[in-house]
């Protein structure tokens, strides 16, 4: 009889061994198969984050593409003090320009030399109003070959009038014109392309 209960209890206790040990795989299975579904699900995570950051790279890069007009203001400044020191500095230097000072067609001091940004430029080009910040800078000679002073149009405001326009023209110190809308500058410019009236392309 004690050998019999002998075998009985060897018996369960192989069982229960073999059951914890089925248990045991089963959890590390599980576990295992857990840990896989959580780095898959980080995976597809990463995978979409990259995807949504890939995607908003190419929105923003074809947005600064195609947005506007794709030229860049230079932000010529306003006001006498300002400007004139703009000017002084010869900010300007740099653009598109007429390639050498000839006798002004209008009341402009005798010889002038008319410079456009790359906003101006486009338009004209385009023969389209301007965006706003464009601009043009025409240089006065008087009677001599030196720099006497400046006349400027800066693009301020989106339309086809002559408000849309900032005005200013200096010469030999004395302000002539400082603002928008000046009925003496528009008067005149009003018959050019979008107020500009110096012959285009530059000559």
């Amino acid at each position: 009889m004690r050998r019999t209960r002998d075998i009985a209890a060897l018996s369960l206790s192989t069982l229960f061994l073999l059951t914890l040990g089925a248990c045991t795989e089963g959890e590390e299975e599980e576990g295992s198969e857990a840990a896989e579904g959580e780095t898959a699900n980080a995976d597809e995570a990463d995978t979409e984050s990259e995807s949504e950051s890939d995607s908003g790279e190419t929105t923003t890069e074809s947005s600064e593409t195609t947005g506007g007009t794709g030229c860049s203001p230079v932000g010529v400044p306003q006001g006498d003090a300002a400007l004139s020191s703009w000017l002084e500095q010869g900010s300007y230097l740099d653009w598109q320009a007429e390639g050498a000072v000839h006798p002004s067609s209008g009341p402009h001091f005798g010889g002038v030399r008319t410079f456009v940004d790359d906003c101006l430029s486009q338009s004209l080009t385009a023969g389209t109003t301007s965006a706003v910040g464009g601009a043009s800078v025409k240089e006065l000679y008087g009677d001599g070959d030196e720099v006497l002073g400046w006349s400027v149009m800066l693009k301020v405001a989106e339309g086809e009038g002559g408000d849309s326009w900032y005005w200013y023209e200096i010469y030999e110190g004395q302000v002539y014109g400082d603002g928008v809308g000046i009925t003496l500058c528009t008067n005149c410019h009003g018959g050019g392309q979008d107020f500009f009236l110096t012959p285009w392309p530059l000559q």
